[in-house]
């Protein structure tokens, strides 16, 4: 059972709950976060499945981690895009440049993570016609 669909009884118990115990609170901003993005992943479903970023489970893209990925990817600059092989040259925040495609990027956080990092989640949302930044925070 998730968070949101715990029984508090009386919606004062759940506030006192939310009142007294941080951890809950925190838990509790967390559920109503993801169900949030969850509803968002779920609208632009359609548009993830027809893009060249449809390689991945939509469903990590809602993760906190991912989440957070997504909205540092609004900060991203792009150097260069090649249409042909769906590929961009980002501009990382110590200045690297990274070769991105939807599958793949030369920084070391997908390097060590293969999960979508910030520069792809740029591509995605830049040029695979997605909108991912509804999913951030």
């Amino acid at each position: 059972m998730s968070m949101l669909e715990v029984d508090y009884g009386t919606v004062q118990e759940l506030i006192e709950k939310l009142k007294r115990d941080m951890d809950f609170r925190k838990d509790f901003i967390s559920a109503l976060d993801r169900k949030a993005a969850e509803e968002e992943l779920i609208k632009i479903l359609p548009d993830i499945q027809a893009s060249p970023f449809n390689s991945w489970d939509p469903y990590i893209h809602i993760e906190d981690v991912q989440r957070g990925r997504i909205l540092n990817a609004k900060k991203v600059k792009i150097a260069f895009y090649d249409p042909v092989n769906k590929r961009a040259d980002m501009i990382g925040s110590k200045k690297h440049i990274y070769s991105t495609t939807y599958e793949d990027c030369s920084c070391d956080d997908f390097r060590y993570k293969r999960l979508p990092c910030k520069h792809m989640y740029k591509l995605a949302a830049e040029y695979g016609g997605v909108n991912i930044f509804v999913l951030s925070r």
